[in-house]
């Protein structure tokens, strides 16, 4: 049944109903009529944090980046912020698809709520401005990692160090990672380069 007819039958909509409804159009790619069903639920004041996720999440899985985020910026309006979860999610989305830009935005607005990113979101982070060469980035966030006594591993140290076209570069960064890194990675790196 749609929901027109479903309106003429008489029934009644309530938060409850339409948000499995707009699930629904998300996991199937339908964001017109998502849209349409969270533009009524605003109308009627029923979207909360739950509602706002399912469209973020969905738009991010559907390579709808630019999308998500004007959702995230409307969600700051009704004074609603991403839980933790939601965070790593459309980070690590957004730097699949290059968007390396906006996870970097989010990263901080993640600090801004409260939210400490873990390890893996460095990880990924570091790896997505390695790959788009953005390296004085990358080391900054690795050095952010270093200040917080987080210990990298042998992966975030090969993006890094793979990166470099320079020589003087890696010999610096392996003098810098000496103190972190264990006899292992150290011997990996001398062999490698």
């Amino acid at each position: 049944m749609r929901m027109k007819e479903m309106h003429d039958y008489g029934w009644k909509f309530s938060k409850y109903t339409l948000t499995p409804v707009l699930q629904v159009y998300c996991n199937a790619g339908k964001f017109e009529k998502a849209l349409s069903i969270f533009n009524d639920m605003n109308e009627r004041e029923w979207v909360d944090m739950h509602v706002f996720s399912i469209l973020v999440l969905s738009f991010s899985k559907w390579v709808e980046v630019d999308k998500a985020f004007e959702l995230i910026e409307r969600m700051e309006d009704h004074n609603i912020t991403l839980n933790e979860k939601t965070f790593c999610v459309l980070i690590h989305g957004f730097v699949k698809e290059s968007r390396v830009d906006k996870a970097l935005q989010l990263f901080d607005k993640m600090q801004q709520s409260g939210y400490y990113p873990d390890f893996s979101l460095y990880d990924v982070l570091i790896g997505g401005l390695c790959k788009i060469k953005e390296l004085e980035k990358a080391l900054h966030l690795f050095s952010e990692l270093k200040q917080l006594g987080i210990h990298s591993n042998v992966q975030i140290l090969t993006k890094l160090m793979t990166s470099f076209s320079e020589e003087n570069k890696m010999i610096q960064l392996l003098e810098e990672m000496q103190e972190d890194i264990d006899e292992e990675a150290m011997f990996f790196f001398t062999i490698l380069f």
